[in-house]
This record gives structure tokens, sequence and C-alpha cells, in this order.
């Protein structure tokens, strides 16, 4: 019997502001994510390892593309929890710390393995703007998986 090996990578993301659930699915995994992940996936043994850890928040508004070597315009980076079930790949984090006169437009969120510089794994673009404010709460989760 031969077994079918799934080539495509999906990347969605999930954000909570104050309560208020949005899904987002305008992403794309970079060639360093995808080898990354590919290495974890699939392994039991890799379920504490903290691949990619870090999400940051933007502004950027152009497509995600694989060769995403960062965001275009970080606002933020905060270290997320990171598990996986083998098969599905999972970092959250929770912003809610906002300097006063960050009131902005969030646009773009990615995941690295470093606090600043580093390695990004992946990206979305949200098709619309997000307004945040300084007493906003929002928490982001970004799932990565094989299909």
């Amino acid at each position: 019997m031969a077994t079918t090996v799934s080539t495509k990578v999906r990347v969605a993301g999930k954000l909570v502001i104050d309560g208020v659930t949005d899904i987002t699915y305008d992403s794309a995994i970079t060639m360093v994510g995808l080898e990354t992940v590919a290495s974890c996936l699939g392994s039991p043994f890799n379920f504490n390892i903290p691949w990619m850890p870090f999400i940051g928040v933007g502004q950027g508004e152009n497509a995600p593309s694989t060769e995403d070597r960062h965001l275009e315009n970080e606002k933020y980076r905060k270290r997320g929890v990171v598990t996986t079930d083998g098969t599905i790949y999972k970092v959250f984090a929770r912003f809610e710390e906002w300097q006063p006169e960050d009131d902005y437009i969030l646009r773009e969120v990615g995941i690295f393995d470093k606090l600043h510089g580093g390695r990004m794994a992946a990206r979305f673009v949200l098709d619309y703007d997000i307004d945040i404010d300084e007493e906003d709460i929002l928490e982001v989760t970004v799932y990565i998986w094989f299909e």
C-alpha cells in the first residue's frame, strides 16, 4: 500500500480583540518556516520544542510571500506559548501592555525564532484594518498544518 505524503502547508491566524474573535487565512509560510515545521511535525518527541515561539504584529499591507524575511512594519513582538499534537503547530501570545501613544492599525502578523531579528516562519496579512487602542487586549494564535 502506497503512503500519500502531503506537500501543502496551511497557515491560519486567529485574532481575539477584547473578546471578539476573527479568523484569517491570507497567509504564507516562508521557506525557513516550511523546513522548520516539517522537521518537527509528526514527531511526538518534539512536543516541547519552541521552534518559532515569538509573535510579531505590524502594519504592513503587501500580500505575504514565501520569500518574506520580516514583517513590513513591525510594532511589537512577544514570546508566545508553543504546542503541537504532532500534526498541528500552534503558537499563542497575548498583547495587553500597549504604550499610550501606540494607537495604530494592525494589518500583519508573523512568527519568529527570536525576540529581535531572527528568522520568520510564517506571515499573514489582514484584508482590513483593525484599530488597536492602548486599552485593547489582543490575543493572537497562529496554526500551521499539512493537508
